[in-house]
């Protein structure tokens, strides 16, 4: 005899099959493009944890606290994005990205031989579980700061890919509008590349989840 309970497990086991295979298969184009990682299933799990709350919300201190323990630093006022992005990234592949809470000191350091991730140019091959660097509303900046001899860090703000489609990419970061972990659709060129972004983060296919 099939019992409810059996018939709720049999529903969760195939909505979970499918979600699975999504992320396992590369369609064609045209279509979205979904590559296999745990860490988009992380940030896309904290994101919805954020849907009703901000930064001042009693709910978000454990949440906040988590961030910046993860780069090594007591929970503070500053801007919290880079934290956000230095725990997820390591929450998925453990000391993979350097624990600097600061974007471009992350990227300069991996751009340096940092194991873990890789800091690129960005190109129109963007991918799910990519870093991606743009400056703050109102700066400019390029990838070519980062090879400076006297390279000091600058502000600057970074999100995880989730999506790849044709036009547009969506990506989860943290302190974004609203003061919470939100997604964000950028718009791609016709060659691929997204204006915004001056650099981008990696992780190695050895490392990749």
């Amino acid at each position: 005899m099939v019992t409810l309970a059996g018939l709720l497990f049999l529903g969760l086991s195939i909505a979970s099959g499918r979600r699975k295979r999504a992320r396992e298969i590369v369609v064609s184009i045209g279509e979205a493009v979904i590559e296999p990682t745990e860490l988009v299933d992380i940030v896309e799990a904290e994101a919805a944890k954020w849907v009703s709350i901000n930064e001042r919300s009693p709910e978000a201190a454990p949440l906040l606290e988590k961030y910046w323990r993860a780069s090594g630093r007591a929970p503070n006022d500053d801007h919290w994005s880079g934290a956000f992005i230095v725990w997820a990234a390591n929450a998925a592949n453990p000391h993979s990205l350097v624990e600097y809470p600061q974007h471009s000191a992350y990227a300069f350091a991996h751009l340096n031989g940092r194991p873990g991730y890789r800091t690129i140019r960005p190109s129109g091959d963007l991918r799910a579980g990519d870093i991606v660097l743009k400056p703050r509303p109102g700066d400019v900046r390029t990838f070519d700061e980062l090879t400076r001899p006297d390279f000091a860090p600058f502000p600057s703000h970074g999100d995880i890919v989730t999506e790849v489609h044709p036009d547009r990419i969506v990506a989860i970061g943290g302190n974004k509008a609203g003061d919470r972990v939100a997604a964000q659709t950028y718009r791609r060129r016709p060659d691929g590349t997204v204006p915004e972004f001056f650099a981008v983060l990696r992780l190695e296919d050895s490392r990749a989840s």
